[in-house]
């Protein structure tokens, strides 16, 4: 445990928050993604986030004891979030990657992908990432001004995906490609 936090750690901690910031925004989009560019209905849409919640409540706790019961040289949240890190860039490409399958093909598809996607690698991430800073101290205070640093990553971050990914995907022609 540290008594001091250095300038490494608080940076570390700014762009830690970038998993949720994607996850936000991605979640963001998802809803216009598949009801203006997939064509799925959003009552369908609505129901499979609604049932996806339920299992991410159940995840949080199943993963928050799982991280907390992990014990290695490199710490309880670093093991979680080294390895989650490679499976965002995949998530995200399958969220956006929907086959031309039907509807209910899409529909199942869109399930299963949202749920890998939100209620095992984003919880997982998620959990890490908050857990950290009670891992690094003891003292309440450098624990409250890590949470603070992450935090101003995640707006920092959030209001940049916000503001350009919409003219990113207009300027390489607005289809699902893109």
């Amino acid at each position: 445990m540290k008594n001091e936090i250095g300038t490494k750690d608080r940076i570390g901690m700014m762009f830690s928050g970038t998993n949720i910031s994607l996850f936000i925004i991605i979640s963001a989009f998802l809803t216009y993604f598949y009801t203006d560019v997939i064509g799925l209905s959003p009552v369908k849409i609505g129901i499979v986030f609604l049932i996806s919640k339920i299992f991410d409540g159940v995840s949080d706790l199943v993963f928050g004891k799982m991280v907390d019961k992990t014990r290695t040289p490199k710490g309880v949240c670093r093991p979680w979030i080294f390895r989650i890190a490679p499976l965002f860039g995949v998530a995200i490409i399958i969220l956006f990657t929907v086959p031309p399958i039907g509807e209910m093909g899409q529909l199942v598809y869109l399930f299963i992908v949202y749920n890998l996607s939100q209620t095992v690698i984003y919880t997982i991430s998620s959990l890490a990432v908050q857990s950290l800073p009670t891992y690094m101290t003891r003292d309440s205070k450098l624990q409250t001004e890590l949470y603070v640093w992450n935090n101003v990553g995640v707006g920092i971050i959030s209001l940049l995906i916000s503001v350009f990914t919409m003219k990113i995907v207009t300027l390489l022609g607005g289809t699902q490609r893109a």
